[in-house]
């Protein structure tokens, strides 16, 4: 996978057991004449190297941008939160992904 962004995180379960994880976008690339792939991964989000799948690279990029803002809304709905690395200040998952509430 040709990774095009990637950024680390701290996931918190329910217990405060912490995984430092990094969550990466692959290059999306050509299936065949009607389908593009885009790689995701984020190991403490037992995702591992998913490709999304989309019409063209455009919409394969954003669906894969799509599952894991979904995947890590689900797990805050499970007790998770997750940190920035740096400072160890809490993510607003939401703002994490450039939309408002």
């Amino acid at each position: 996978m040709e990774t095009i962004a990637e950024r680390d995180l701290i996931l918190v379960q329910p217990t405060g057991e912490k995984h430092r994880f990094t969550v990466q976008f692959g290059k999306p690339y050509r299936l065949n004449a009607q389908e593009w792939a885009c790689p995701v991964t984020a190991p403490a989000l037992c995702i591992g190297n998913h490709d999304i799948r989309g019409r063209d690279s455009f919409q394969a990029l954003m669906l894969a941008e799509y599952f894991l803002h979904f995947i890590m809304r689900m797990r805050l709905k499970e007790g998770v939160s997750f940190l920035n690395p740096e400072d160890d200040s809490v993510l607003d998952v939401t703002s994490f992904f450039g939309l408002t509430a």
